[in-house]
């Protein structure tokens, strides 16, 4: 952790803090606050509805990619990764693959492209399409967990 007691770079841009809490973090995520406030900061950094599920959706593929190959049983190690996971990541990132199916990551990339094209349909309301997305996916992910 860093000095500020979060789990982030302090140079990551808003939008993948607020994706990370939707997707990655299993102690965090599945707190609807602390996904509003993340959420918040990035507005108020001036990111774009768009932006932060375009992140969200990266995120989920990378850890769906992940996911199928641990359900395949092919090789595959955290350690391995090229370019390597960032230490205060890689918790964060064992946690989400043992929380989540890769059936259920497709379904969460699914939900959220179809938020994505609601967003870019209804520009007026992209702030509340991703949120209502993301609060969904991480609702999804806490029940996941229990």
């Amino acid at each position: 952790m860093s000095r500020q007691g979060k789990c982030h770079a302090p140079n990551q841009k808003p939008e993948t803090r607020a994706a990370s809490y939707c997707c990655a973090d299993r102690r965090r995520s599945w707190r609807p606050g602390e996904l509003e406030t993340q959420l918040g900061k990035a507005r108020t950094a001036g990111t774009s509805a768009g932006s932060i599920l375009f992140n969200a959706q990266r995120q989920l593929a990378q850890l769906h990619k992940w996911r199928l190959a641990i359900e395949q049983g092919r090789p595959f190690s955290l350690e391995a990764l090229q370019p390597p996971l960032p230490f205060r990541r890689r918790p964060l990132v064992e946690a989400a693959l043992k929380a989540w199916t890769a059936a259920r990551l497709a379904k969460a990339m699914a939900d959220l492209a179809a938020a994505t094209l609601a967003s870019r349909l209804n520009p007026a309301l992209a702030d509340t399409v991703a949120e209502r997305a993301l609060l969904a996916i991480a609702a999804s992910g806490r029940r996941s967990a229990a």
